[in-house]
């Protein structure tokens, strides 16, 4: 299989329910695709950056357990790793409370040696702060010019519209520098300001005409420039959500390197092969929902 990178924050998650912790494991959305990737077998990196100290130990190993290079990764030692809190209501959903005592600029790294066969994924408000816009930029524009896949998920948190004037322009270059913009219907209704789903293709495909829509029980809603169709959603009783969007991300990628699908083929994409491609992330996110963990469970095979 090809190499995979992904690109986002680190943070320990402590899960919470009932208001009492019951779990604590390598987070961060880009880390979940990574682990997820990792355990299926796929190569893959994971560019981030958390602390020499206890909980960036438990992420290390965890990452090393699952197969999962941080090569490009930044260990810091004067700073901690970020915790996240995350308390789960009655529907398995959650709501965080992060912690972050991060050093405000990061060294001068040399990005990864891309190449065309490669696949880049990045997002979340990671990729939009400002102390951190150099080092996402010279990453995912290296990513580009040298022909990689790029899939972009904005991952928008409630606690983060307040910051959303200011950045908003950025996650549109952000999309403008991907293939492929996987979100939530509430990532784009932010984004877009409408939850119209035809509207919010209109008012997006300027910067990226490729759009997955997730809509959490809800069907899965595709947009290209040649294809627009619903997928159903199988029920289930989820044991968490967490991590659901970012291993449906996982397995959009693992399609993608498994029918070794490269970025000069998406413009000639099948009505089948986005069948299988959104097969795949569905089948992740499922087998996630019904993990303890934020990806699926060790083992897991997609094809079966």
């Amino acid at each position: 299989m090809r190499h995979i990178y992904t690109l986002g924050e680190t943070v320990l998650d402590i899960l919470f329910r009932n208001n009492l912790p019951v779990s604590a494991i390598a987070g961060g959305s880009m880390l979940n695709t990574a682990i997820a990737l990792g355990r299926t077998g796929c190569k893959v990196d994971f560019i981030s950056e958390f602390g020499k100290d206890d909980p960036g130990n438990v992420i290390e190993k965890s990452l090393s357990d699952n197969h999962v290079s941080t090569i490009h990764s930044i260990r810091y030692q004067h700073f901690n790793t970020s915790i996240a809190l995350a308390f789960l209501d009655d529907r398995q959903n959650a709501q965080y409370t992060f912690y972050h005592n991060q050093p405000a600029e990061l060294p001068d790294n040399a990005p990864p040696a891309f190449t065309q066969n490669d696949i880049l994924a990045f997002g979340s408000f990671y990729s939009v702060r400002p102390a951190r816009r150099k080092h996402v930029s010279t990453i995912t524009e290296t990513a580009k010019k040298a022909g990689a896949l790029i899939i972009f998920d904005p991952n928008v948190r409630k606690h983060h519209l307040a910051d959303m004037p200011s950045v908003r322009d950025v996650f549109f270059e952000n999309m403008s520098l991907s293939h492929i913009v996987k979100g939530s219907n509430e990532d784009f209704e932010f984004l877009a300001g409408t939850s119209e789903p035809e509207s919010i293709y209109e008012k997006l495909k300027p910067y990226c005409t490729n759009l997955v829509i997730t809509q959490g029980e809800g069907n899965i809603l595709l947009f290209t420039p040649s294809l627009i169709k619903e997928y159903a959603v199988p029920p289930i009783s989820p044991v968490s959500t967490i991590g659901a969007g970012d291993n449906f991300t996982a397995g959009l990628i693992y399609g993608f390197a498994e029918k070794n699908l490269t970025k000069s083929r998406l413009d000639k994409l099948t009505e089948k092969e986005w069948d299988t491609l959104i097969s795949r992330g569905t089948a992740f996110a499922t087998a996630t929902c019904l993990s303890m963990e934020n990806y699926v469970p060790a083992g897991f095979n997609p094809n079966l």
